[in-house]
């Protein structure tokens, strides 16, 4: 599988790197001729040409540029050689050396368009050195000098750099105004690149102020933007964004669903970094599930491309969080080896920053296993390594963290010692003084350095801090036996403790009706077409009726014309109003014939539907049938319209019997027909072939439906499909085998409660993708104990809205909940229950999905 991928990404980069080395063999043949300046230009060139193929290529042509330079008497060409150094050394991460470079390039430049460019770059390594003040001092004195050349584009360049500093310093109002500025110098014709990057820049500033939906609408405008222009790597950038805001919503699906688009399309453009970043998101996603195997899988092939492109950075990313996935795993040796693979990286990039950093983790593990001398020696390397690169904030976080370490070992007094450095090197900042202070004040119990620590927490608007300070000094008033300023501090760590759960509960409120938005779309109704028609039959009528009012008007009008005019001509008026009466009378007949052939066909439909219903039912298994297997059961089906895409599935064949629960794409007549799909196949292959194994069923299955609904092939993109949790019972073995396709199955024994899941995705739909994974579904054993009991279902119980004024979804783990608290009734009673739950939940909302809920005592 992996010489295929290999394969696959060889094929897919080989034009955009010839592309790349056209252009540095066009530029090398110059060279050879070139003399004076043009042949410090084009040397420049190959400079910035060569950072994808070599950085320390690009770093030789970079010096040969400013050696040639110091024989040249033109200023700029030495400008531009410290810029295209600092350029460089900026784009390998070698943060401090770009600073220094670019300052040389400002002192000699001569031009207004030279400085505004280096000043914008020298703002950007700020940003990144999260030196923010010297951040926007650069940006805006690019800006002024951006405005006075009238550079449209340049201009909206500075603002969004402008926008970028204050997102990092979470100012997301601020960062979204800077961004609109940006997009305001962009022409909708020409700059359609630039504004779809702006659209992602804006979609951030959203989700910091937690306007999901406004958020998602930029993502989506900038995915149609790029695909007009053809930008496949933008859009695959876009689409692994609307990933990144599904995960940050911990919505894992649809995050899976767009960093799988955006890989498709990386795959596509061959770039093999973007390619890694994509399968890293992907193993992300997998990490936070617990799916700790699938995790390390897509980490080692993002890994193993990061080295084939030499980037050192990106390794020891990887290798930071495969060390953070053992340690989630508590292997905390595995942990500490990739950790120590990380710091050889960024040791041999040379960046001290990245190098505290990998000091600073392997510490912290070494903290939580209780090596305090090992946690203790890497701390102490990480504050060596920022003094170096003088950042100050750091170390004094590291002297808090070394504080923290020896108040752990039980030596208060080095504790202090710590946490006094600490503050030595915060200098002004705020927030590292409160939280050290508060430190202090921990150990010493006192109120002097409570009250600092709540003086700097409340001038930085810290409010968690806030409020733990404010319990630390009612507590000690309530020791001290002071009623009084014990009681004024307890108010008002109880007004700021609802303040700070109110801020959580508004921007869980936020999230939860985006996801609610999210349902509703998902589960629009099939049937939209059919009301679209009535609507346009209800405008009709409008208009006819609308037309005999202004015919009654028009008649009477002309009437009381008539009368005023002459007397004689009375008659003509009476048989004109006369016919106009006629023509409205046809007219409303006409319009009666149209509603009753559409109450007709309406009458039919719901006659075929009704008629299908006794069908669909008629194929599904008897009562009788499961009883003589399971005389303890219950089945809560319960379909959203007249027929349903939900039906359960059961047959008998020597010592085995199967049942499986099925939820088919889509609700109505659409999933009915899905299920007559599912359910002639599932005999076929069950019944016909005597195919047995749980997991060879659904792959059988899965390819069954792809080949019916013509999904493999290349011109089809439609993904239907079904969700199914299949079981295998041996009544000689008493054992059950379970397989399931995006759904779950629950088994409660004398363990309690357990749920069982094979796999994330269902069958039918993502052939490429199936294809190209070479994706098989697998199987669980589960051992039968006595009064074992097993619950299939699918996920319209746990989707359905309600809860009173709450409005919210039902939940997976209510569902879970329900099944646990009711295992002391019999399977009649729990049908009682889950029936009773279900409709109390539901109340007045509209149900919003198929029911069903299947439970089996073995």
């Amino acid at each position: 599988m992996k010489k295929i991928i290999s394969v696959l990404l060889l094929c897919c980069s080989v034009f955009a790197y010839a592309q790349t080395r056209h252009s540095i063999d066009s530029l090398e043949n110059v060279l050879d001729k070139a003399k004076g300046d043009e042949k410090i230009t084009t040397l420049q060139k190959l400079s910035i040409l060569y950072l994808n193929e070599s950085p320390q290529k690009a770093f030789e042509a970079a010096r040969k540029v400013f050696y040639y330079t110091s024989f040249s008497t033109n200023t700029t060409l030495l400008s531009d050689a410290y810029y295209t150094i600092g350029y460089l050394h900026s784009k390998t991460s070698s943060l401090d050396s770009a600073k220094i470079y670019f300052n040389k390039a400002l002192q000699t430049s001569e031009t207004n368009e030279q400085t505004a460019k280096i000043l914008d770059n020298l703002g950007t390594t700020y940003r990144e050195l999260s030196k923010y003040d010297s951040s926007l001092v650069c940006h805006e004195q690019a800006l002024k000098l951006e405005q006075i050349l009238g550079d449209r584009e340049a201009i909206s360049i500075c603002y969004k750099n402008i926008g970028n500093v204050h997102m990092q310093m979470a100012r997301y109002e601020d960062a979204l105004e800077y961004y609109k500025f940006s997009l305001e110098q962009r022409s909708e014709e020409t700059d359609k690149k630039a504004i779809a990057s702006l659209y992602n820049s804006m979609s951030n500033a959203l989700v910091g102020l937690n306007k999901y939906g406004e958020a998602l609408s930029y993502l989506t405008q900038a995915v149609d933007l790029q695909a007009q222009i053809g930008d496949k790597a933008d859009e695959a950038y876009t689409l692994n964004g609307i990933g990144n805001f599904y995960f940050r919503l911990k919505v894992y699906d649809k995050a899976q669903e767009y960093y799988t688009k955006a890989l498709d399309l990386r795959l596509q453009v061959g770039d093999k970094n973007d390619i890694a970043a994509s399968q890293f998101n992907i193993a992300t996603v997998h990490r936070d599930l617990g799916n700790y195997r699938e995790a390390l899988k897509y980490y080692s092939q993002a890994l193993e491309l990061r080295k084939q492109t030499d980037n050192k950075e990106a390794q020891a990313l990887i290798y930071n969080a495969i060390g953070g996935t053992y340690k989630n795993q508590k292997a905390y040796q595995k942990a500490i080896d990739n950790y120590q693979l990380a710091l050889e990286s960024n040791e041999k990039i040379g960046s001290k920053k990245n190098i505290a950093s990998s000091y600073e983790r392997l510490g912290m593990i070494y903290k939580d296993t209780c090596l305090y001398d090992k946690a203790a020696n890497y701390y102490q390397k990480a504050t060596n390594e920022y003094l170096a690169i003088g950042d100050t904030l750091n170390v004094g976080r590291m002297y808090n963290f070394y504080g923290n370490l020896n108040k752990e070992k039980g030596d208060m007094a080095a504790a202090m010692q710590c946490y006094e450095k600490a503050m030595q090197f915060y200098k002004n900042n705020l927030l590292g003084k409160a939280y050290t202070t508060f430190n202090q004040g921990k150990i010493t119990n006192s109120e002097p350095h409570y009250l600092r620590a709540l003086e700097y927490a409340e001038q930085c608007e810290e409010k968690t801090l806030v409020r733990d300070i404010l319990y630390a000094l009612y507590t000690l008033k309530k020791q001290q036996n002071n009623k009084e300023l014990s009681l004024a501090y307890f108010e008002r760590y109880v007004a700021l403790k609802d303040t700070i759960e109110n801020d959580k509960n508004k921007e869980r409120i936020a999230e939860l009706e985006f996801e609610s938005d999210i349902k509703v779309l998902e589960h629009v109704n099939e049937n939209q077409l059919l009301r679209l028609r009535e609507e346009e039959l209800k405008n009709s009528q409008t208009h006819i009726f609308i037309g005999f009012l202004c015919l009654i008007l028009l008649a009477i009008l002309a009437f009381s014309i008539i009368i005023y005019k002459q007397f004689a001509q009375k008659k003509n008026a009476f048989n004109l109003l006369s016919q106009k009466q006629l023509e409205v009378e046809s007219a409303y007949s006409d319009v009666k014939k149209v509603n009753d052939v559409l109450a007709h066909k309406n009458s039919q439909i719901t006659d075929s539907l009704t008629y299908a219903k006794r069908i669909q039912k008629s194929i599904l298994p008897s009562e009788t049938e499961i009883a003589g297997v399971f005389p303890q059961h219950f089945i809560y089906y319960l379909p959203k319209e007249i027929v349903s895409g939900d039906f359960y599935w059961f047959s008998e064949i020597d010592n085995y019997v199967f049942f499986a629960a099925v939820d088919c794409t889509g609700h109505g007549v659409p999933g009915a027909c899905m299920s007559m799909v599912g359910n002639t196949l599932l005999n076929q292959i069950i019944n016909e072939n005597k195919i047995t194994s749980p997991s060879e069923i659904l792959n059988q299955l899965d390819t069954e439906v792809m080949k019916t609904l013509r999904q493999n092939e290349d011109n089809d993109s439609q993904e239907d499909g079904m969700a199914i949790s299949l079981i295998r019972y041996d009544k000689s073995k008493s054992e059950i085998v379970f397989a399931g396709a995006g759904q779950k199955i629950l088994v409660h024994n004398a363990k309690g409660l357990q749920e069982y899941a094979t796999s994330l995705y269902s069958i039918g739909g993502m052939h490429a993708y199936k294809q190209t994974k070479q994706m098989k579904f697998e199987e669980t054993t589960i051992s039968v104990e006595p009064n074992t009991s097993i619950y299939l279902y699918s996920d319209g119980f746990a989707d359905q809205f309600g809860g009173g004024d709450k409005k919210e979804r039902y939940s997976s783990q209510r569902f879970k909940q329900m099944i646990a608290d009711m295992q002391s009734m019999d399977m009649a009673e729990q049908f009682m229950n889950v029936s009773r739950t279900f409709d109390s939940w539901k109340g007045s909302e509209k149900q919003i999905d198929d029911i069903l809920v299947v439970g089996l005592k073995l």
